[in-house]
């Protein structure tokens, strides 16, 4: 699973749920009211086997229609986000074949912009591994 792939099935789901513009690059071209990911932390941790760890620490702002007198907007928007999540009785994002499990969320409200914050913690595969059906046909010359 690469980085994209989970930022594009993040991106795909928010605005499936609420038919609002989702960024990622420049923040200030979104038109609002709109959301924008950001990735707070990404780390690779290696293992033997091709396996390997994947934490993903991301922060969805909600970025209301006008800069005040939006805090009923602004906490709507981030109900909105916390339920779009739910999936009996766990928080959910499917990215590809994978349904993986929110782990802190948390929201606050900062400067009038909304904050769902959530961890991914999971383990995947990297590399190619040996193919022993054509290693088992090799043959060692003297």
């Amino acid at each position: 699973m690469e980085f994209m792939d989970f930022i594009k099935a993040l991106s795909k789901k928010i605005y499936d749920f609420t038919d609002k513009e989702v960024g990622i690059d420049n923040i200030n071209a979104l038109t609002r009211p709109c959301y924008y990911i950001q990735v707070i932390d990404y780390k690779n941790e290696f293992f033997a086997n091709y396996k390997k760890r994947i934490f993903i620490s991301v922060d969805i702002m909600y970025i209301p229609e006008n800069d005040e007198n939006n805090t009923t907007e602004v906490y709507k928007a981030l109900d909105e986000l916390d339920n779009m999540f739910e999936t009996k009785g766990n928080k959910i994002l499917k990215v590809k074949d994978r349904n993986l499990t929110l782990k802190n969320e948390r929201t606050k409200v900062v400067d009038g912009l909304g904050h769902y914050m959530f961890d991914l913690d999971l383990f995947d595969m990297y590399g190619v591994p040996f193919n022993y059906k054509t290693m088992k046909n090799l043959k060692v010359k003297n």
